[in-house]
C-alpha cells in the first residue's frame, strides 16, 4: 500500500510478485513474525526460491524487492536495522541479463511466414510487422492507437501515456517521452 503513491503499474505488480514468493516461503517455514529473521533464514529464502527452477535474473529481482521492502520494514521499526543488509546478492552476468544477439534473417523470416499464413491480421502479426519496421518495443507497440497513424505520411507516432493510477497499467513508452 505504502508503494502506490509513487509505483507504475508494472512496478507493482512485480513487488506483488516478489512479495507473494517471499510470504508463500514464510507460510512453508511457519514464520509469523518477521522480527524472527536473520541473515541464515534470508539465505534459506534465496536457496529456496533458487530450486525452483527460476533464473538468475529472476531471482536477482525477487531478492532487490525483498530488500527493499525489508528497508521499508525496518525504517518503521518492524525488522531488526541491519536486516536488509543482509538479503544475499545474486551475481548476474551480462549474458543472462540482456539478449544482444538480435535473431537472425532466417529466424524472422519463419517468424513473418508463420504469422502471416496461419495469423494473418491478428494483433500478433500486425504487432510483428510494426516491430519490424520501425524497431520499436512490443510495449510502444501495444500503446499505439487508431489516431496514432498519419495516413498521408503513411507512419506513426508514439506517445507515452501513462496512467494516472497505479491501478492501472495505461501504455506508457518505457524511457518516458
Amino acid at each position: 500500500d505504502h508503494r502506490e503513491e509513487d509505483a507504475s503499474y508494472d512496478t507493482m505488480l512485480t513487488i506483488d510478485k516478489g512479495l507473494r514468493w517471499f510470504r508463500k516461503w514464510l507460510d512453508e517455514e511457519d514464520i509469523e513474525d518477521l522480527n524472527e529473521l536473520n541473515g541464515r533464514d534470508l539465505m534459506s529464502f534465496k536457496t529456496w526460491r533458487k530450486n525452483g527452477d527460476i533464473k538468475q535474473i529472476s531471482l536477482n529481482g525477487n531478492l532487490a524487492v525483498l530488500r527493499r521492502f525489508l528497508k521499508f520494514c525496518a525504517a518503521i521499526e518492524a525488522v531488526e536495522e541491519d536486516l536488509p543488509r543482509k538479503v544475499p546478492d545474486t551475481p548476474v552476468s551480462d549474458e543472462d541479463e540482456v539478449r544482444k544477439q538480435p535473431p537472425s534473417e532466417e529466424e524472422v523470416a519463419s517468424v513473418e511466414d508463420y504469422l502471416g499464413k496461419y495469423r494473418y491480421a491478428s494483433r500478433q502479426h500486425l504487432t510483428f510487422a510494426v516491430i519490424r519496421e520501425y524497431a520499436n518495443r512490443q510495449g510502444a507497440v501495444r500503446g499505439l492507437d487508431k489516431g496514432d497513424y498519419n495516413p498521408q505520411e503513411m507512419g506513426l507516432t508514439f506517445r507515452h501515456r501513462p496512467s494516472e493510477s497505479p491501478k492501472k497499467r495505461g501504455t506508457p513508452l518505457k524511457n518516458g517521452s
